[in-house]
């Protein structure tokens, strides 16, 4: 689930492959979309771009608008299956979705590249991830984007856009 910036909705994900809008004032639940044809196993807003983003069990990452609920993107992660996703709040419209195997896989969501991120064969299953973005004080600008991902085991690890997402 996810909280819109105002704290008035909250996006919530159902095994059916739907998605409900709880409006947290009026204590309402509809379905407002039905997205997959597997459970949903992640969801995040994008108020910057006006879209959701989902990730099912199958591998499918898609992005719907906000405002028509009309499907824009998808793309389609093979041989993994998917846990957590998180989209970057600064810069490019980048998802990041950490999956079962210990994998990390960012994608631009706007021109649908692509890049994967492998991690050792022995890695655990990723269970939380999150974009960090710094300023530089002296420039008065963002730095690039970084993930942070924390493996089953507790693990932090910090992924640099400018190194591809490899783990450093």
């Amino acid at each position: 689930a996810d909280v819109d910036a105002c704290g008035h909705h909250c996006v919530c994900t159902t095994a059916r492959g739907s998605v409900s809008l709880l409006d947290l004032r009026s204590r309402t639940c509809p379905e407002i979309l039905r997205l997959h044809a597997t459970p949903i196993v992640s969801a995040a807003l994008s108020e910057r771009f006006k879209q959701l983003v989902t990730v099912s069990l199958d591998g499918t990452l898609a992005a719907w608008s906000l405002a028509s609920a009309a499907w824009l993107h998808e793309f389609q992660i093979t041989d993994e299956v998917p846990q957590v996703l998180a989209l970057a709040p600064t810069g490019p419209h980048l998802a990041a979705v950490g999956t079962r195997s210990g994998s990390m896989f960012v994608f631009n969501v706007e021109d649908g590249s692509a890049i994967h991120c492998a991690r050792t064969p022995d890695s655990q299953p990723v269970v939380s991830l999150v974009f960090a973005c710094s300023v530089d004080s002296k420039a008065h600008s963002m730095q690039e984007p970084q993930v942070v991902t924390c493996d089953a085991a507790g693990t932090l690890a910090l992924h640099c856009r400018v190194n591809g997402f490899v783990m450093t």
